[in-house]
C-alpha cells in the first residue's frame, strides 16, 4: 500500500490511556491488570486524524514509554516538515493509522474504504487467557458464543 500524502500539521497530542480489564490477561509469561496504550491525535487544517500505539507486554519489544518519546519526537519532525526517524514499530503503526486517517477524511471517505475494506462492520474475536480451568474455560467460550462472538481463541 502507497503511503498517505503527509499533510501540514497544525498540531498533535499524545494521550496516555489505562483501562482496567474484567479479569486478567493471563498467557504463559504474562499476567496484565490494566490495559495500556497511546493515542495519538494530529490536527491538520481540515481534519482531524488518530492512531494507536498498544505494544503489549511480554510480546512486543518496545515499551510505552519507548514508544511515547518516538511519537512526540516523530510529530515534532512532522511539524517543522521533516521526515521522522526510525522508531519502535507500535510507534510508528501509530503515526501510520493517524496519517492514513487524515488522508481518507481529505478524501472524504472513511478510514476503511479508503484502505480498500469492503464493508463498514467486521466480525469481532475474543481470547481467554490460561487464568481458568478447562471446564471454566469451556463455560467462557459457550457464554461468548452465545453472545454473538465467531472466532475465540485461546492463549
Amino acid at each position: 500500500m502507497t503511503p498517505p500524502p503527509i499533510p501540514r500539521l497544525l498540531g498533535f497530542e499524545v494521550i496516555g490511556v489505562a483501562l482496567p480489564l474484567r479479569r486478567p490477561y493471563v498467557t504463559g509469561t504474562t499476567r496484565i491488570h490494566l490495559r495500556e496504550s497511546l493515542l495519538l491525535r494530529m490536527v491538520s487544517e481540515h481534519a482531524v486524524g488518530w492512531g494507536e500505539c498498544a505494544p503489549m507486554p511480554g510480546y512486543s519489544p518496545e515499551s510505552l514509554a519507548e514508544c511515547r518519546s518516538w511519537l512526540t519526537a516523530a510529530a515534532a519532525s512532522l511539524l517543522d516538515g521533516t521526515a521522522p526517524p526510525q522508531g519502535p514499530a507500535a510507534a510508528r503503526a501509530a503515526l501510520d493509522a493517524g496519517l492514513h486517517d487524515l488522508a481518507a477524511q481529505a478524501d472524504d471517505m472513511p478510514l476503511w474504504r479508503s484502505l480498500g475494506g469492503i464493508r463498514d462492520q467486521i466480525p469481532l474475536g475474543a481470547v481467554l487467557g490460561l487464568d481458568q480451568s478447562p471446564a471454566e474455560a469451556v463455560a467462557s467460550a459457550v457464554l461468548l458464543a452465545e453472545t454473538g462472538y465467531r472466532r475465540i481463541k485461546l492463549k
